[in-house]
């Protein structure tokens, strides 16, 4: 036989595909090694080479999988897990995949390289390298695509892009998930969708970004970003450090980032600028979701704190000019070096020298009042804050639904419907007046004199060692000395817990109270509404708690363990109830 005859080639070849689907792994189908020509729906699993005269269609590449589009074209392939396409040019042919899907597989775009409407998925993989391009990718959640080289026409749904050194990114619409443009990548006219986000970070640059209501643009140190427009209900955050350059429009109003300097920003829903030492920021406004943070040696000028918006000063920074609304929130240190402004009821307010003065506190607005520090006539709402730290001294604070932490010293506190103050150990409290629906704690140590108890209020406390309580209420004068309680009224959220080991003498539990006996108690009173526990606490029980005269007037008595001795009950509503002892417990005894 002639070998070098067109029968001998063509039977030759013939056999060698016929060799190839014998040994082909059960329920797979040989794949072309070299493409040349034009192959349908192969599934790749070692290494494939498209070279400018190959064109696949619909390959499927598995795990273990290479395809190799070298000069040439692949349409619809589909890359798994662990398999990997590489595009490239040959020559003068551009290698081209249209219309890839990567499904927790990798594709690669090198010099010379397009794809076009690849789809990668989750886990899915892309890298467009320097001299390479991509167009219409969508990047699904939990898919990435790596940029170095040219990105047109990106949407991202929930998926990330990394615009890197050299990288350009340009018309890419972000409808959820992130664009992160790296030192020396760029991206322009990029559209930021609400839940959405945009991160520039040093040495990246953004032209003109549009960040839509619920979108955020964020501009690290060092981040370019011009020609930006951001809609009402956006958010900007960004800082004031070297480098950082941003200009644009907000509310259709002009703002700039610059030179350390930041000018008419507008901060809202989550949106957040940080002034860093040695620079300003100058006619920001504050609006709901928004933060102004002052560091220290840093300066804001005539900032606008409205309803929902935080303004953060601290330790050496400064504030002044503030317009501040009635629910706008002002966190401050004492230790701040000048802070001031007007509130909204027209009452100027100031911290200057460690004195503050008149701070309007709400809706997550705190004062530090340091130590050796001091405030007067600070008003706290609700949502508010004042902490008196030790050696510190607080007067004439007002609480009306707010909360005050006394680790020092508050005179002459007043506590009205919904205020809240704490005196924690080795706190003190002087002169408080407790109005109706307010409350006055004192923990372990603290100490509250001069008290005014008014109806309705609420005293919460123990007879634990350290604490010393004086006061008046509507039935006379009462106090916690030397684990000894004498008088107290327990009513409207009130509550006291005596220890064992200790006493209480003539409270009354009015309607709101609650009194708990594991020490010893005397002609304790219990009206309607009220409840009183003997023997038992949250934390334990106690076999030698003792009540004596015990009178339930309408209210509840709960008798857990220990001696009760000459109780009575009545009026309509009047129980008292002696519970199931516990192993290990003796039982109740009664006298």
């Amino acid at each position: 036989m002639n070998r070098t005859s067109r029968y001998y080639f063509h039977r030759s070849v013939l056999s060698l595909l016929i060799a190839a689907m014998i040994y082909a792994p059960p329920g797979m189908t040989a794949f072309t090694s070299n493409v040349i020509g034009v192959v349908n729906d192969e599934t790749v699993d070692g290494s494939q080479r498209v070279d400018e005269r190959g064109t696949t269609n619909n390959a499927h590449i598995i795990n273990h999988g290479n395809q190799e589009v070298y000069g040439g074209i692949s349409n619809g392939s589909v890359i798994d897990t662990g398999g990997h396409q590489e595009v490239s040019g040959h020559g003068s042919y551009q290698g081209q995949a249209n219309n890839t899907v990567i499904n927790g597989g990798s594709q690669t775009i090198s010099e010379g390289g397009i794809s076009t409407g690849t789809i990668i998925n989750d886990k899915g993989t892309m890298s467009v390298l320097t001299n390479a391009k991509a167009d219409a990718t969508r990047i699904d959640n939990g898919g990435a695509m790596d940029v170095a080289g040219n990105a047109t026409n990106t949407i991202i749904n929930g998926g990330t892009q990394n615009i890197y050194n050299h990288g350009i990114a340009t018309g890419t619409n972000i409808n959820s998930g992130t664009q992160n443009i790296k030192s020396g990548g760029k991206a322009d006219t990029t559209n930021i969708s609400s839940g959405s986000k945009q991160v520039v970070e040093k040495g990246g640059t953004a032209t003109g970004s549009n960040i839509r209501a619920g979108g955020t643009l964020i501009v690290d140190t060092g981040g370019i970003a011009h020609g930006v427009y951001l809609d009402t209900g956006s958010a900007l955050v960004a800082n004031t450090g070297a480098g950082t350059d941003i200009d644009g429009y907000q509310r259709s109003s002009h703002f700039t980032i610059t030179g350390g300097r930041a000018e008419h920003v507008v901060l809202e829903n989550t949106g957040q600028l940080t002034v860093v030492a040695q620079t300003s920021a100058v006619d920001t406004i504050v609006d709901a979701g928004g933060k102004l943070i002052v560091h220290e040696e840093a300066v804001a000028y005539t900032t606008r704190l409205n309803n929902g918006g935080i303004l953060d000063v601290r330790e050496k920074g400064s504030a002044t000019g503030i317009q501040q609304s009635s629910q706008g929130a002002l966190v401050a240190t004492t230790r701040a070096t000048r802070v001031t402004g007007t509130r909204a009821d027209g009452v100027a307010f100031s911290i200057e020298q460690g004195a503050a003065n008149n701070i309007l506190l709400t809706n997550g607005g705190v004062l530090t009042v340091e130590s050796d520090t001091t405030s007067a006539k600070t008003q706290v709402n609700a949502g508010g804050r004042e902490i008196v730290k030790t050696k510190a001294t607080a007067t004439g604070t007002t609480l009306t639904g707010g909360e005050q932490i006394v680790e020092g010293v508050a005179n002459e506190t007043t506590i009205n419907d919904g205020g809240i103050q704490t005196v924690s150990a080795n706190g003190e409290a002087i002169k408080t007046t407790i109005n109706e629906g307010g409350t006055l704690t004192v923990n372990d140590n603290g100490k509250a004199t001069d008290i005014v108890q008014n109806s309705g209020a609420a005293l919460q406390t123990s007879t634990a060692n350290g604490i010393e309580i004086s006061g008046t209420h509507q039935y006379g004068t009462f106090s916690i000395a030397s684990n000894l309680a004498t008088n107290m009224l327990l009513e409207n959220g009130g509550n006291l817990l005596v220890l064992a080991g200790t006493e209480a003498r003539d409270s009354t539990v009015d309607k709101g109270g609650a009194m708990q006996n594991l020490g010893q108690d005397s002609a304790t009173k219990v009206n309607s509404g009220g409840q009183y526990t003997l023997g038992r606490s949250k934390d334990e029980f106690q076999a030698l708690a003792r009540a004596e005269d015990l009178q339930v007037s309408g209210g509840t008595a709960i008798v857990y363990a220990g001696t009760l001795a000459n109780a009575s009950v009545s009026g309509a509503t009047g129980s008292l109830s002696l519970m199931t002892p516990r192993d290990n417990v003796t039982p109740v005894k009664l006298e």
